[in-house]
């Protein structure tokens, strides 16, 4: 592919974007990969020149062909690039960036119970698309160790992946899984609370209700900063849910009852209607003058 026709790449994704012609853009993207990568030098180049927010797609392509090469030459550099697609990119297509965020947790991974940093936001597209399955293959692999890259893996990643993953298999209703995710965003090793863990603390609590119907016990290995912080700050919360539960059901037992007492009042009504058929004449007020059929009526 010359320079002339990476130029072309350029143009088309551009018109096509600008159009919002995106499954003829995206049939051209595909058509256009492999001979792209015949050419990866200057596909740093084209990266630059499209715009992540305008070009989304275009910029998408050029990095599941860098993913695709069987020795990626400069992994820090895409490492960065895909960061960078990942919080920039256009959100009204979240689901267009999962097969690249699958691609690359593989080609980062060592083993499939490695954890990267790239876990976390492959999760939160399927959330966004509501399209689970993608991460449900890395999430149903119980992690045991955690990929350094370089110095790039943070505390953030290790807490979003578990809290994402655990709002993924609440909308699923794998209520044991989803706990399990929680508690470990809040028994995490910590000097302090963070947003993330008081987020995960109130699901926790959430799930637990729906699943054993009743408060859960914090684990004994917690953190005391977090379980003291936790402790002082949600039980409005978790009375919120506790009244809200009883009101509920006081609420039920009522309406309940009322049928209940409905039903034995229609029963008593058919009995005596059985046994007494003047029963209607004295429920209803009517007088023999009222009957159809009467003496008093036939008289006129």
């Amino acid at each position: 592919m010359s320079i002339s026709a990476l130029e072309q790449y350029i143009i088309t994704v551009r018109t096509l974007s600008e159009q919002g012609n995106f499954s003829q853009l995206c049939d051209f993207i595909s058509k256009s990969a492999e001979t792209l990568s015949k050419n990866e030098g200057p596909l740093n180049n084209v990266l630059a020149t499209l715009d992540i927010q305008q070009d989304s797609l275009g910029v998408l392509g050029i990095l599941c062909v860098k993913y695709s090469m069987q020795n990626i030459p400069d992994f820090e550099t895409l490492f960065v690039q895909t960061q960078e697609f990942i919080l920039s990119c256009n959100g009204e297509h979240p689901h267009r960036g999962i097969p690249i965020l699958v691609t690359a947790i593989n080609k980062i991974q060592l083993f499939p119970a490695q954890l990267t940093s790239i876990h976390a936001d492959l999760c939160q597209l399927c959330l966004l698309s509501k399209n689970f399955k993608p991460a449900l293959q890395f999430m149903d692999v119980d992690i045991t160790d955690i990929s350094k890259e370089g110095g790039h893996f943070d505390s953030k990643d290790f807490l979003c992946f578990y809290y994402y993953g655990g709002i993924i298999y609440t909308a699923l209703k794998k209520y044991d899984r989803a706990l399990y995710f929680f508690e470990i965003v809040i028994t995490c090793p910590s000097t302090a609370v963070s947003h993330i863990m008081l987020e995960a603390y109130k699901k926790y609590i959430l799930v637990a209700l729906i699943l054993h119907g009743k408060l859960p016990t914090l684990p004994k290995y917690t953190s005391p900063v977090v379980a003291r912080y936790i402790k002082d700050t949600t039980m409005g919360l978790v009375k919120q849910c506790l009244t809200a539960m009883y009101k509920k059901n006081i609420q039920r037992l009522t309406k309940l009852q009322k049928c209940i007492h409905l039903d034995a009042k229609l029963k008593e009504m058919d009995n005596e209607i059985a046994v007494n058929p003047q029963y209607v004449q004295k429920s209803s007020g009517m007088h023999d003058d009222d009957i159809p059929g009467s003496s008093k009526m036939q008289s006129y």
